[in-house]
């Protein structure tokens, strides 16, 4: 099978991996300039480069249309994993057995940008993969598979990406199958009035606010853990990075709104709308780990 590869990060060079194990003949890859600090800390430029396949970096977030690389390349599919641009309608039209994509949601929820982050921040139980045609709406296309995983509450992004990233050579591989065995596949039209559409998500929306409900503020930490870049309270010009908390939902009641103590563990509590969030690993902005007694000088609090 010669696939055309479009592709980014740990998730893109994990699918590499496996298409290249299976024997597959990868024809071009397509990717993007790793950023410095980038949360997908591995790159598709540098495998394609090691294994000298064709390359071409293109602008993340626009359509790209140049298909002269593909036009003469008897190309039997393209796949994209966690690309950052949606492919244009000539391109999506050169592979005889066509395009497909897999996505880190349960389509047609969370279409679009950062689903990981999105569905745990809205507390969802569940995400998975989603492995489907690719249409010129951006992950819209009929579904060839789709598998689950739960989200647990003290689930962090990390977590649902390393359990996502340990299922994908196996749901890639099954995906490439099911495309190839049947001349009539029964792929899964999506239910369009089932479908949620977001969009990316920068440093500035890990900003947390002290009075909302506990969860809200629970599930923004998690859900911009690592390997981003942090929730964080700011105060006075100054910002604290909180990596790790535990709601304690109806507690503290009695308390201010606001209010921030000691609590009986030695970790520190900050009264939300609805109960108490305790704050179990923060930091500066420079990564140093910080004590109580500067967690509560930040709020304004005598230790």
């Amino acid at each position: 099978m010669r696939v055309a590869f479009f592709g980014y990060g740990k998730m893109g060079v994990k699918a590499l991996n496996a298409l290249q194990q299976d024997g597959k003949t990868i024809v071009a890859v397509y990717s993007h300039s790793l950023s410095s600090g980038d949360a997908y800390d591995e790159s598709v430029e540098a495998w394609a480069q090691n294994a000298e396949v064709p390359l071409i970096l293109v602008p993340s977030y626009r359509r790209y249309h140049d298909t002269s690389l593909l036009e003469n390349q008897s190309l039997d599919l393209i796949l994209s994993v966690f690309f950052r641009a949606p492919l244009g309608k000539d391109l999506l039209s050169i592979p005889r057995l066509g395009a497909y994509n897999l996505h880190p949601s349960l389509l047609p929820k969370y279409r679009g940008r950062s689903p990981v982050n999105w569905a745990i921040l809205e507390g969802e139980t569940q995400t998975g993969w989603s492995f489907h045609e690719m249409v010129e709406t951006i992950d819209a296309g009929r579904i060839v598979l789709q598998e689950a995983l739960s989200i647990d509450l003290q689930d962090h992004a990390r977590d649902i990406l390393d359990r996502l990233g340990h299922r994908l050579p196996d749901l890639l591989l099954e995906g490439l199958s099911r495309v190839t065995s049947s001349s009539e596949p029964n792929f899964q039209i999506q239910d369009e009035s089932l479908a949620t559409h977001r969009g990316g998500r920068g440093p500035e929306d890990g900003r947390l606010d002290p009075t909302w409900p506990v969860f809200q503020q629970h599930n923004l930490v998690r859900a911009v853990s690592e390997p981003f870049p942090g929730a964080f309270y700011e105060r006075n010009q100054k910002r604290i990075i909180v990596w790790r908390t535990r709601p304690l939902l109806g507690e503290g009641l009695e308390m201010d709104l606001k209010t921030v103590r000691r609590a009986g563990n030695g970790t520190v509590v900050l009264r939300g709308q609805d109960g108490l969030l305790e704050l179990i690993r923060v930091t500066d902005s420079n990564g140093r780990i910080l004590n109580p007694e500067e967690i509560l000088f930040f709020f304004g609090v005598s230790p």
